[in-house]
């Protein structure tokens, strides 16, 4: 009798692992705040690190998050450098690949470079561009003005509602 309870726990300990092994990454259900919300809202600065931190565990190696800077109000700004895999250093480019810096959020209210580019890379976190990472690597700086990106209000800038 012992012996047939330790093997069903065997049994099922591996069907649990594998099953583990085969789950669906994290990332294919997650969302940003302005997805959530239906485009009502833009991500905060906050909200950014948050999302790119859950996108960068989940990438399989294709995305490191690094930060290039602190602004005047203390806040960081992230950048994503994203290959196959994402090079540690400059010396680890190859040759044969072009660098591609993508730069949003530059100024207050023009979020939606910053809300298209975290859904880029999530979807490059799933793979889902792998063909663009054979000959290139992205530079990625999704929300350049943490500060611009939450200081929100009806008409902060004069041309832009």
């Amino acid at each position: 009798m012992k012996r047939s309870a330790v093997t069903l726990f065997i049994i099922c300990s591996v069907i649990l692992s594998a099953a583990a092994a085969f789950a669906a990454n994290p990332l294919e259900e997650l969302k940003t705040p302005a997805e959530l919300s239906n485009w009502t809202r833009t991500t905060s600065s906050k909200e950014v690190i948050d999302y790119l931190t859950q996108v960068a565990k989940n990438s399989g190696g294709r995305i490191r998050m690094e930060f290039i800077a602190w602004t005047t109000k203390g806040n960081l700004v992230p950048l994503l450098v994203i290959g196959t895999p994402a090079p540690k250093s400059p010396e680890e480019v190859p040759a044969e690949k072009a660098i591609a810096y993508v730069n949003c959020n530059i100024h207050s209210g023009e979020i939606e470079g910053k809300e298209s580019m975290l859904i880029f890379a999530r979807e490059v976190a799933l793979g889902r561009h792998d063909d663009l990472l054979k000959d290139l690597v992205i530079l990625l700086a999704p929300n350049m003005s943490p500060d611009g990106n939450d200081n929100l209000g009806t008409w902060r800038r004069g041309s832009q509602f």
